[in-house]
């Protein structure tokens, strides 16, 4: 029998007021990366349901992150989908490269759930793309540029 597996799509979004605008709560850091998330949503997922959803859920794995959109994709086991599923919403903050001195404050936001990896990755890529066009609308309402930072610089989106 092989093991089944579900994949959640997920979205980093920033813990600012709550007075700013939804186009201002995208997170986008540098030092966010695979192995800091995974090891939030695993101690998220032993806070919160002990030590035998750890056991069980041993195999998670981030197969997709971009720290530029904050969109991942996890890999979960199907018996156990939503205990994961409800341990990655109740992440408050991500290490970052540096470890726990680069700690992040943040909110993961579960947008979808597939049973196959491609249906996971098409919907993310919808999201993206929709994320996308929100975010040009806001910013040709505002008529301000956004500067996106990343290990090779600095990225204009000027409108």
């Amino acid at each position: 029998m092989r093991f089944k597996n579900r994949y959640l799509a997920f979205q980093l979004l920033s813990r600012q007021s709550s007075s700013s605008s939804s186009s201002d709560r995208l997170l986008i850091h540098e030092s966010i990366n695979r192995d800091g998330i995974l090891k939030a949503i695993k101690t998220s997922l032993e806070q919160n349901f002990g030590d035998m959803a750890v056991g069980i859920a041993s195999n998670l794995s981030i197969k997709y992150f971009s720290p530029m959109t904050g969109v991942g994709i996890l890999r979960v086991p199907r018996d156990i989908y939503k205990e994961c599923w409800a341990a990655v919403t109740l992440v408050t903050s991500v290490t970052g490269e540096r470890g726990e001195r680069d700690r992040i404050s943040c909110l993961l936001n579960v947008f979808h759930v597939a049973g196959t990896i491609k249906q996971a990755q098409i919907n993310t890529i919808e999201h993206n793309k929709s994320e996308v066009l929100r975010l040009q609308d806001a910013l040709k309402l505002s008529g301000s540029a956004v500067w996106f930072k990343g290990k090779g610089g600095f990225l204009n989106f000027d409108t």
